[in-house]
């Protein structure tokens, strides 16, 4: 176990010569593979799996999924992180922007919901808490049975604070377009502002089609993204308050008779009754130090997760995507774990 609670600037010099900026993270792991390689490379490994039940199948993917290469544990006097079901996963030091896990990081992937830690970010810096903001008919009529929504009609009018709750909380993704509509008049401008923002927290994989993370095509990025795109988004005190927020309620409006009370859709925060083995261990998903952030899921993306945690002065960002709604949790534990234990 490497000692001291800081990341150490003579550690990462003798791995590698790389610098990190006050603001900008600097990947020093290139995979260069995508999600369609990814899923091609476990068909290649699967050819028997008609063979199969649909159970042991499933076992077999996670399986193959667990053994990808690890990039990080490749280098010097490293120390050997966790596989993850997931697909891609990361951790990253805030003070420093250090990535201290890396696993696919540069694959291109959807982020589903997890699009909203970014739309809040600029939503934040384009608008004021006290804005309204108002439910038009294009931020309700898309919605199909199975959307994550606040449940306003047409017409209701709420505080951007109110949005950015419902949005990040309940991952409303009628609010995340209210919310874009509100700053930007429309959702193609505002995701052009996504992107700029994107562009300017050095980025290089990401471009984003709309603000809530629905699938599309040209909608795509990665976890190191991800992780700039989370550790700008926790220097907003407001961010940083609302994704640690258990449960909101959002007032009554005159279209709306009855008031909303939503909860925060991530575990990490409060679940006691589900567990995680991590391990010797059987944990409970409710993490200590847990800063929050926020969770995604589309069919296309699998369970995705965005985290905050501090512990001894010490904050870092974990980043999953493509785990299963049962492996996500404790994936993500045992990367948060390794950066605690180990840095």
């Amino acid at each position: 176990m490497i000692s001291g609670k800081r990341v150490i600037a003579a550690m990462l010099t003798a791995l590698m010569a790389v610098t990190f900026t006050a603001n900008t993270a600097v990947s020093v792991y290139a995979t260069g593979v995508t999600a369609t390689e990814n899923a091609q490379t476990i068909d290649a490994q699967s050819t028997d799996a008609q063979a199969l039940t649909p159970e042991e199948q499933k076992a077999q993917e996670l399986q193959q999924v667990y053994d990808m290469p690890v990039e990080s544990n490749g280098y010097k006097d490293w120390p050997q992180g966790p596989g993850t079901y997931g697909e891609a996963g990361i951790v990253m030091e805030v003070g420093t922007g250090a990535i201290l896990y890396a696993k696919n990081i540069d694959a291109h992937e959807y982020p589903a919901s997890i699009t909203k830690v970014l739309t809040a970010l600029v939503a934040l810096e384009n608008g004021q808490l006290t804005d309204n903001v108002t439910f038009s008919h294009d931020s309700v009529a898309f919605l199909q049975r199975g959307d994550s929504s606040v449940g306003l009609k047409e017409g209701n009018v709420i505080t951007l604070d109110q949005a950015m709750h419902a949005m990040l909380l309940a991952s409303a993704n009628d609010a995340a377009i209210a919310l874009a509509e509100a700053c930007a008049g429309d959702v193609d401008s505002f995701a052009e502002m996504m992107n700029e923002k994107a562009e300017e927290l050095g980025a290089e994989n990401t471009h984003f089609a709309n603000p809530n993370g629905l699938p599309d095509e040209t909608h795509m990025t990665t976890v190191a993204d991800m992780a700039l795109f989370a550790r700008e988004a926790m220097k907003n005190e407001t961010f940083r308050k609302i994704v640690s927020t258990y449960e909101y309620t959002i007032p009554a409006t005159e279209l709306q008779p009855e008031a909303r009370l939503i909860h925060n859709s991530n575990r990490l925060l409060y679940d006691e009754v589900h567990k995680a083995v991590i391990g010797d261990e059987t944990r409970p998903y409710k993490y200590d130090g847990i800063l929050g952030i926020k969770t995604g899921y589309t069919d296309a993306a699998r369970s995705c997760l965005v985290a905050a945690a501090e512990r001894d002065g010490m904050t870092l960002i974990g980043v999953v995507y493509r785990s299963e709604p049962e492996t996500l949790y404790p994936d993500m534990i045992q990367l948060l774990d390794f950066g605690f234990d180990n840095f």
